[in-house]
C-alpha cells in the first residue's frame, strides 16, 4: 500500500522496466550486476497526445480518425476520434515521437490522409491540427466487371491506383451482377484493374486506361470484361549455362506511377510456363536470391498467343549497400526509383519504421546505377555510383535517404 516493490531472481544485465496504473505509466532501463540489489523509484504519469481538429473556417470537427503510430518497438499505437468539439486524447504512449495521420469522418476507404503530424512528443501541450476541405475525400467509381461473355464472374475484386497513393484500395465486385462501388476517394487520375481467382487460377485484366476523377464526382466506368488470355513460356539458365531450379518468378506490369510485381510459380529444371496472362506490355523478374542478381526481362503478350522469353541470369557482383538514417521523424514512406544506364530498373515503396542505419547485401548487374529515394513530405535525395564486373567483393555502397 505504501508503493514498496521487490522483483528477486533477476539475471543481470540492462532491463527495460515499465510501471503502469490506469491511464498512468511510466518507463525506465536500469543495469543491473550480478549479486546487486538496484533501485527504480518510479513516478507515474499520464502519457498522452491531446488534440483538437478543426476545418479551415476553425469549425470543431467531430468524427475525425486518428491514428497515433510510434517508431517500431518503442510503443502502442494508439487510435481515437474527435468528439463533438473535435477534441482527442490518445493514451498509453511511450516516451518517444509520435506520427499522427487524420482521416476525415466517413472515410472509409483510407486511400490517402487528409493530414499528417511528424515527430509529436506525448505530454505536450494541446495540439491544433487543420483540415482542409480539399483533403477531403468525396468522390466515387462505379462499375461493372464481367467474364468476356458478357456474365459476372462470381467473387472477384477490382483494384484502384492513383499517383502519390500509398496503397492501392479494393472493393468486392457484387457476385450476381458484377457490379461494384468504391468511395469516398480523393480527385486525381486514377486506373482499375479486376482481379479473379486465387494461386494459379488467379487472372488479372490489364490496368485501364488512366481517367480523371474529378472533386465529388461519381464515374460511372461502364463494363470492365477480364479478357482473353494469352500464356508466356519462360526458359532461364544461371552463369554456368545450367538451367535454374526452383527460383521464384514474377510477372510484373505498371500503372506507369508504380510497379506490382506478384508471384507467379517456381522454376522447374528451368522452366516455367505462365498461363491466364492479359495481353499487354510486363516484365519477367528472375533473381535476387541465392546470390544472384535480379534481372528483368520485358514480354508483350497477345490474346490466345504463346510467347517464348529465354533469360540468362549471370553472376553480379557482390555488394553491400549501407542505408543511412533518414532525417525526419519515423514511421514514414519512402519511394526508391533505380534506373540503371539512363533506363528504369525497379520501383517501390518502403515502410521506414525505426530510424536507423541499415545494411543491405544483395548482387547487382554491372552499370552506372540513380537511386532516388523521395519520402512522403517530399523530402528527396538521389545516389549515383557505377559497378564494374572487376569490383571487388563486399563493396561498401553508401545510399543516402531523406
Amino acid at each position: 500500500m505504501d508503493g514498496r516493490y521487490r522483483i528477486d531472481c533477476i539475471t543481470p544485465g540492462t532491463l527495460r522496466l515499465r510501471a503502469r496504473k490506469d491511464e498512468l505509466e511510466v518507463r525506465g532501463e536500469v543495469p543491473v550486476a550480478a549479486g546487486e540489489t538496484a533501485v527504480w523509484d518510479p513516478v507515474l504519469v499520464e502519457i498522452a497526445i491531446r488534440g483538437r481538429v478543426v476545418d479551415e473556417r476553425d469549425v470543431p470537427l467531430a468524427g475525425v480518425d486518428v491514428t497515433a503510430m510510434p517508431p517500431r518497438g518503442k510503443g502502442n499505437m494508439a487510435r481515437e476520434k474527435s468528439d463533438a468539439e473535435g477534441k482527442f486524447v490518445c493514451r498509453r504512449l511511450a516516451t518517444v515521437p509520435y506520427v499522427l495521420k487524420f482521416h476525415a469522418p466517413g472515410d472509409t476507404v483510407r486511400a490517402r490522409s487528409a493530414a499528417m503530424v511528424y515527430g509529436v512528443q506525448p505530454g505536450g501541450e494541446e495540439i491544433v491540427v487543420r483540415l482542409f476541405d480539399a483533403s477531403f475525400p468525396k468522390s466515387t467509381i462505379t462499375g461493372k466487371l464481367l467474364d468476356i461473355e458478357g456474365r459476372p464472374l462470381g467473387e472477384a475484386d477490382i483494384h484502384c491506383s492513383a499517383e502519390g497513393m500509398q496503397w492501392d484500395p479494393s472493393t468486392d465486385v457484387d457476385v450476381a451482377t458484377g457490379q461494384f462501388r468504391i468511395g469516398p476517394l480523393p480527385a486525381g487520375t486514377w486506373r482499375l484493374q479486376g482481379i479473379v481467382g486465387e494461386g494459379r487460377q488467379l487472372r488479372r485484366s490489364a490496368w485501364s486506361e488512366p481517367f480523371v476523377l474529378g472533386v465529388g464526382e461519381t464515374r460511372d466506368v461502364g463494363v470492365i470484361q477480364m479478357p482473353v488470355t494469352g500464356s508466356i513460356v519462360l526458359t532461364a539458365v544461371g552463369p554456368d549455362g545450367a538451367p535454374l531450379d526452383g527460383h521464384f518468378v514474377a510477372l510484373e506490369d505498371s500503372t506507369g506511377w508504380s510497379d506490382s510485381a506478384w508471384f507467379v510459380g517456381r522454376l522447374d529444371h528451368g522452366k516455367l510456363r505462365i498461363e491466364n496472362v492479359a495481353p499487354g506490355d510486363y516484365r519477367v523478374k528472375v533473381g535476387g536470391e541465392r546470390d544472384l542478381p535480379t534481372v528483368y526481362e520485358r514480354v508483350t503478350v497477345a490474346a490466345k498467343q504463346e510467347v517464348n522469353v529465354d533469360l540468362r541470369v549471370p553472376k553480379g557482383v557482390a555488394v553491400k549497400l549501407v542505408l543511412s538514417p533518414i532525417s525526419e521523424p519515423v514511421p514514414m514512406h519512402e519511394w526508391f526509383v533505380w534506373t540503371r544506364d539512363g533506363v528504369l530498373h525497379q520501383r517501390y515503396e518502403n515502410w521506414w519504421e525505426v530510424n536507423e542505419e541499415r545494411t543491405w547485401r544483395q548482387r547487382l548487374l554491372p552499370g552506372s546505377y540513380e537511386v532516388t529515394i523521395t519520402s512522403e513530405t517530399g523530402k528527396r535525395e538521389t545516389n549515383r555510383f557505377t559497378i564494374g564486373p572487376d569490383d571487388p567483393p563486399d563493396r561498401v555502397i553508401p545510399i543516402k535517404l531523406p
